[in-house]
């Protein structure tokens, strides 16, 4: 059945609507969708909803997009999951792009110079406030805790990768951890879908991303940082398990030391940006993609950030378009839902380790690098204590207090911490 016109208009004006509102992060943005599509609209029921919410929170990409392209897939068809998608995407995408620019433009200006310096303040504190409620749901049994510690202790090391992490967290989670009863089905269920209409969906997505590639390459030649930045986030989106604090993590080694995309003030200033904007947090990699080509100027900043997005978010289509008809069955499977748990437990050690890598650049003006054994390729990093910014020690003490001891949040601890910033480089102008 084809929708009535009416019917798509109302949707594209639904899904506009939830694009420009989602605000603060995936527990907000999920819960402004249950009120939208559930309790207003009905497109969904609570069943379905939370069928839906718990078979995403198995996929990886940020699970609050996979829900939207879910809804509009169940009411308008794969035209209808791309339109959902996409509208909650472009509106902080957009608000990215501009904040990129500015950032790009104008870092260096006193006044902005300190505004950004009081973003990264504030991020520190809320990079904390997400591994305490991450840690608290996690960590719930000893082998939780234990996955959490050995993937901090990985990733700290710098001598084993996100990926090995995620999987091998995954894999301990399947074998080891207790499964949960499998619920109740659906009484809808779920309808089958032919093999060919499968085969279609992964063509379509594969064909979309390899003329991208063809594209970058005859254009830009192998050696571009369009595709170093297309072929890295490609590989990322597939194990992007935890939400943007754990991709980040594992962004801030190879972007900042190995490929040179950008500085460690500048990935602590990005998150902070991505905390104002619309849509999903994991936009800051936008940001990246944005520096790592803006050295070109604001075109090729443009189009850094557009190859970032388009491998960051493609798989998350794919993979709710596939498993849409298929979410009883997904949810049926405990042992999936064991080696999510796993996951889980290794993101907190992954945010963990984010928050210590923020807290050394963000806070001393020179960290040094232990290498214990060199042939392993570990290599600590640890601050040089002379090394102390006490303005930012301020700064940041000043914006964790308004963050965990006022009502004011993560808006008035943005806010006030740019403010403040601004008013620091004035006065030591």
């Amino acid at each position: 059945m084809v929708p009535a016109r009416s019917d798509w208009g109302l949707s594209v004006r639904i899904f506009a609507k939830i694009g420009v509102l989602n605000f603060g992060g995936p527990a907000a943005q999920i819960a402004l969708m249950h009120r939208i599509l559930v309790d207003e609209k009905a497109w969904l029921d609570e069943t379905e909803f939370a069928h839906a919410l718990n078979v995403c929170m198995l996929l990886p990409g940020p699970e609050a997009l996979q829900v939207a392209i879910y809804a509009g897939w169940r009411r308008h068809g794969l035209v209808g999951g791309l339109m959902s998608g996409l509208l909650f995407i472009l509106p902080g995408f957009v608000i990215m792009l501009a904040l990129s620019a500015a950032y790009a433009a104008w870092r260096h200006m006193g006044p902005m110079a300190g505004l950004f310096l009081g973003i990264q303040a504030a991020t520190i504190g809320i990079v904390i406030e997400a591994l305490i409620k991450v840690a608290r749901r996690a960590l719930q049994t000893n082998t939780h805790r234990l996955i959490a510690a050995l993937s901090f202790l990985a990733l700290a090391s710098s001598a084993i990768s996100y990926w090995v992490v995620v999987i091998a967290a995954g894999l301990i989670g399947y074998w080891f951890l207790d499964r949960p009863k499998p619920p109740e089905p659906s009484e809808k269920g779920s309808a089958g879908v032919p093999i060919k209409r499968t085969i279609q969906l992964i063509a379509g997505h594969g064909g979309i991303w390899l003329v991208a590639l063809i594209g970058l390459l005859a254009v830009f030649g192998p050696r571009s940082v369009y595709l170093d930045l297309y072929l890295y986030f490609s590989q990322l989106s597939l194990v992007a398990f935890g939400g943007a604090y754990a991709m980040l993590s594992a962004v801030t080694n190879v972007a900042v030391h190995e490929f040179g995309w950008l500085s460690p003030d500048a990935m602590v200033t990005g998150l902070g940006l991505a905390e104002t904007t619309p849509g999903p947090l994991i936009l800051v990699l936008c940001f990246v993609g944005f520096q790592a080509a803006a050295s070109g100027g604001l075109g090729a900043g443009l189009l850094g950030a557009s190859v970032t997005a388009l491998a960051i978010f493609l798989p998350s289509f794919l993979f709710v378009l596939l498993a849409g008809p298929h979410m009883d069955q997904l949810r049926s499977r405990p042992g999936l839902a064991a080696a999510l748990s796993g996951i889980t437990a290794a993101v907190v050690g992954v945010i963990g380790h984010l928050s210590c890598w923020f807290g050394l650049h963000f806070l001393f003006r020179s960290v040094e690098t232990l290498r214990p054994w060199p042939q392993t390729g570990m290599a600590f990093a640890y601050p040089d204590l002379s090394s102390l910014d006490p303005l930012a020690l301020g700064l940041a003490l000043v914006c964790a207090f308004i963050l965990f001891r006022t009502r004011l949040g993560l808006a008035g601890s943005l806010g006030i911490g740019a403010g403040l910033g601004v008013a620091a480089r004035l006065m030591l102008a």
